[in-house]
């Protein structure tokens, strides 16, 4: 398991580039978007699973983009076995860390409010489509306990046109 010291500064870019220095010299490729709601600017983590297979005819199954979202007091490494069981070889396949888990910031298991874990949502879906052109028709959210409240609180909010989703309260 992968720990570490974080470090406080209110220079948010040299705290950035010292953060992607460290782990990329750790070897670790993990990723961050920013929040950038009124209530937002929070920087975030993430994980990708790129497709095994890569390779596309027109007879191949539309594209699927499968987004985890974490179950309480967890963090995007532990999604790693669901998406050697689900995800196709060319699927691809994300998982982030909410607001004061695993590597995001903030208190260890707390967010402001649960709006603030909606809105982080919304900007991580948005992220994922102005990065990497993924329609949310592709999109496949497999949410589990809050985050499968989560979930269901932002297709209510925001109506997504996405292909599925997935709850479980295990």
């Amino acid at each position: 398991m992968f720990n570490h010291i974080m470090l406080g500064s209110n220079d948010i870019d040299r705290s950035k580039a010292f953060y992607d220095a460290v782990l990329g010299t750790l070897g670790f490729d993990g990723q961050a978007f920013r929040n950038q709601s009124a209530g937002g600017q929070t920087r975030l983590f993430y994980r990708c699973w790129q497709p095994r297979d890569t390779y596309r005819t027109a007879a191949s199954p539309p594209l699927r983009v499968l987004i985890f979202l974490h179950r309480g007091h967890e963090h995007s490494g532990r999604i790693e076995p669901l998406v050697e069981q689900f995800a196709g070889l060319r699927d691809w396949a994300f998982a982030w860390d909410a607001r004061g888990h695993g590597h995001s910031p903030g208190e260890r298991g707390a967010a402001p409010d649960f709006e603030s874990l909606v809105q982080d949502f919304h900007w991580f879906i948005r992220h994922l489509r102005q990065v990497h052109g993924f329609a949310p028709e592709d999109m496949v959210v497999i949410a589990n306990s809050v985050g499968a409240v989560i979930a269901a609180t932002w297709i209510h909010d925001h109506a997504p046109h996405i292909r599925g989703v997935v709850m479980a309260a295990a």
